[in-house]
């Protein structure tokens, strides 16, 4: 650390890097924001940076990871109460998750310009496999829940959360699918995935396409 800061100035200085590099991230991304321009931002010398965060990029992943427990909190306290109508509550959980995506620019920008690959590249492969598995484990746990109740059929939570997910990446692509049916495709798409998690069906034992007459 910086010989010239007492700790109570290295927290100061540390809250600011967050602080203005989530600003300046969510504004022009990863790759645009310098460390040259964060430490401007705080009135810090460049050198300084180095002396709280080993890059860039793990400064960046330090604001997603906060960014991203803030969201899965507000998540799993609405999910966390048994849902006197499953299906509903599912969809429920997906439009609230797009909704709190759709308010966080940073998360947004994450995805929709390719910095996951990014960070993927810059950062040690353990701590993006901690990260992932954080993303899946809050969430799972209460689907988990709602199963032992009976409330949802058994299916593999990493499934769930794949499923999840790929909604998720739909979101990126409005342009592709065609902005002028984007919600209401979305919105199809939530609704039989309520339903096929709640209801009966014995899918998972035969193949894909095999219909069931």
């Amino acid at each position: 650390m910086p010989k010239g800061f007492n700790e109570k100035e290295k927290q100061e200085i540390k809250q600011a890097l967050v602080e203005k590099g989530k600003i300046l991230f969510s504004m022009y991304g990863l790759k645009k924001t310098s460390v040259e321009d964060i430490t401007k931002a705080v009135g810090i010398a460049q050198g300084s940076f180095y002396s709280f965060y080993g890059s860039k990029e793990e400064l960046y992943f330090t604001i997603i990871e906060s960014e991203e427990n803030l969201l899965r909190e507000q998540l799993v306290t609405e999910m966390d109460k048994r849902p006197e109508n499953p299906k509903e509550a599912i969809k429920m959980l997906l439009l609230r998750s797009f909704e709190l995506i759709e308010k966080s620019p940073i998360i947004k920008r994450l995805y929709a310009e390719n910095e996951m690959e990014t960070l993927i590249r810059k950062l040690p492969e353990n701590v993006i496999r901690a990260h992932l598995n954080k993303d899946s484990s809050a969430i799972a746990s209460v689907l988990q829940k709602w199963q032992d109740a009976g409330l949802l059929q058994d299916w593999n939570p990493e499934v769930l959360m794949g499923v999840f997910r790929a909604l998720f990446f739909m979101t990126l692509h409005k342009n592709e699918i065609g902005e002028s049916v984007f919600d209401e495709a979305l919105l199809f798409l939530i609704d039989a995935t309520a339903k096929k998690l709640v209801e009966k069906n014995d899918m998972r034992k035969r193949g894909p396409y095999e219909t069931h007459y």
